[in-house]
């Protein structure tokens, strides 16, 4: 748990300088206790070292006891004593076998836990990392007559240091840009209603063996419609993607070199550092970075990283006759393929976990491999809040290893490392957030083709706080001839209306902020939307549920539980045709 978020003003006074450290990037501060855990465990490997050549000693006289034995015999003696001659030598072997079994053992946890312990020692609190924030926020929001409160959460949290150093200019940047151009001036905060002191929080947070570095502010957010724009007349969204394209597609926009809807380069934000660049010194880092926002309300950056670039913890897998690792932080959970879970949606299979469907994918197929008609296993691999199923043939064992980078000149995009398995094989390790976004970039390929030959589609709005289910809910829609909007709850869904009114509109009930019932209610209530057809589409199942959703003015009600494709556009068609 880290220490209560900290805030500091740009009034606050600067904090006491903190002692030098040494310049080299070679030195890391290592705590006492550390050092005394490191030297304990190197004395209980010396003993077991001090053990294991005692053994080597008693078994070195064992054989000198068989040998003689042998020798008697070979020379015609007296065999009367040799039954009891060799069991003694047997039962001696016995022992020296149970005992190296027992030794064996408590090296392997030594070694284990002595690799875990010097892995350790290059922690570092990602404290050190934020540690510079207030000066420079201070600093950079003074250039600008700006003001802003920095708020810091989850400074205890640590790090490999190489992961540390990594994530240093990525973050200076991306506060640099929200200050620079996220973030209003106060007479511009005033004008729009707010409070003329912004917010940039940046919070740290752990989840198993990843860090993730949100970066939030609440300034105007990202004109989504202009970066569409953008990427339509430089030639980086394809025209038939233009209007179609998701919110989460046109974002990723942003992170492409040289992209940027700014008018003009300032001395801040012209330094040589662009999203591109954020992008690609996490991706070194083998990790991901995406991004959220809501026009006028703000924009969250989220940098999610692997604690350690050495040792994780990975899932073998197999598919074929070639042998997979997942990282096991980015593995949601691996279960059996049943013929009740399939479900066929736009052409394509999907696996329905709870409420849920999720893309189901080979995974030799999304790298490029010839694909198996059947797979016996998935894999649920998620990443910034999106799920794929990844089939395989079977899975093996979970555990932690020492990860090899790929070596340099080697371009392996979707593959974050290697390991080694037994009898020396070489074992890719996958990096999960660049294979998901392949099986999504397969996917917008193959709908492309379908929506060229599409003419004047009616326009349908989604509306879902899942990711997973809004890509599901789009890609029927889309390859039924209907064009695509998506918000991620009911405050987003109603700006999107404000600029662009949709034909119809589906939403899920429970989301944040507002939900599917009171944004029902909002779109009654607003003379523009009145007459709009709503369908909701939700878990919820009751009786009740469903009184409640007819009283706010739905027009349908899907379950997702008994989630059947045809039913859902069968009752877009009959609302809108």
């Amino acid at each position: 748990v880290g220490r209560p978020a900290t805030k500091v003003s740009p009034e606050d006074p600067p904090a006491k300088a903190a002692p030098r450290r040494p310049a080299a990037d070679d030195t890391v501060r290592v705590p006492v206790a550390k050092l005394d855990q490191t030297i304990r465990l190197m004395e209980e490997l010396s003993s077991a070292q001090l053990a294991g050549r005692h053994r080597v000693a008693e078994l070195r006289r064992l054989r000198g006891s068989l040998r003689k034995v042998l020798g008697r015999v070979s020379g015609g003696q007296d065999t009367s004593w040799l039954q009891a001659d060799l069991a003694a030598i047997l039962a001696g072997l016995d022992h020296q076998v149970r005992e190296e079994r027992d030794l064996s053992g408590n090296l392997d946890r030594l070694t284990a836990a002595l690799q875990q312990q010097a892995l350790e020692i290059r922690l570092m609190p990602i404290g050190e990392l934020f540690g510079t924030l207030p000066r420079a926020v201070r600093d950079i929001a003074s250039q600008l007559d700006k003001r802003v409160r920095l708020e810091l959460a989850g400074l205890d949290i640590e790090l490999d240091k190489r992961v540390l150093e990594g994530l240093r200019a990525p973050l200076v940047h991306l506060v640099r840009n929200a200050i620079d151009h996220g973030i209003e001036t106060p007479e511009q905060r005033q004008g729009a209603g707010k409070e003329p002191e912004a917010r940039l929080a940046i919070r740290a947070s752990s989840h198993g063996g990843r860090v993730e570095v949100a970066v939030e502010d609440d300034g105007r957010g990202i004109d989504v419609d202009k970066v569409r724009r953008t990427g339509l007349a430089r030639g980086v969204l394809p025209a038939d993607r233009a209007e179609v394209a998701s919110e989460r597609e046109v974002l990723q926009l942003l992170f492409l070199p040289g992209f940027s809807t700014a008018r003009e380069v300032t001395d801040l934000s012209g330094r040589g550092v662009g999203l591109d660049v954020v992008k690609s010194h996490i991706e070194e880092l083998k990790g991901d970075v995406t991004v959220e926002t809501t026009e006028g309300r703000g924009t969250v950056f989220r940098l999610t990283v692997p604690v350690s670039l050495t040792l994780q913890t990975i899932l073998r897998a197999r598919a074929d006759d070639r042998e997979y690792a997942f990282p096991h932080s980015f593995v949601e959970e691996a279960r059996p393929i049943s013929p009740l879970d399939l479900i066929e949606v736009a052409g394509q299979p999907a696996l329905r976990l709870g409420n849920q469907l999720i893309p189901l994918v080979d995974l030799a197929e999304t790298l490029g491999q010839d694909p198996a008609p059947r797979r016996r296993v998935a894999i649920i691999g998620q990443a910034a809040g999106e799920r794929v199923a990844f089939g395989v043939d079977a899975v093996e064992e979970i555990e932690e290893v020492v990860i090899k980078p790929v070596p340099r000149g080697i371009r392996a995009p979707l593959v974050g490392g290697f390991c080694s398995a037994e009898h020396g094989r070489i074992v890719p390790v996958l990096h999960i957030p660049s294979l998901i976004k392949a099986v999504w970039a397969i996917g917008s390929r193959r709908l492309s083709a379908t929506r060229a030959a599409l003419r004047e589609p009616r326009r349908i709005l989604v509306v879902d706080d899942s990711p997973n289910t809004r890509e599901v809910i789009r890609t029927i829609l889309e390859n039924a001839g209907f064009s695509v909007d998506t918000a991620k709850d009911g405050e987003e869904a109603l700006l999107r209306l404000d600029r662009q009114m949709a034909h119809l509109v589906v939403t899920d009930i429970e989301m944040p902020r507002l939900d599917g019932f009171s944004l029902c209610r909002r779109l009654r209530e607003q003379p523009d939307t009145a007459g709009l057809p709503i369908v909701l589409v939700t878990s919820r199942a009751t009786d009740a549920d469903r009184r409640r959703g007819a009283e706010v003015g739905a027009n349908a009600y899907i379950e997702k539980g008994g989630f059947d494709q045809d039913h859902l556009v069968k009752a877009v068609r009959d609302l809108v045709g």
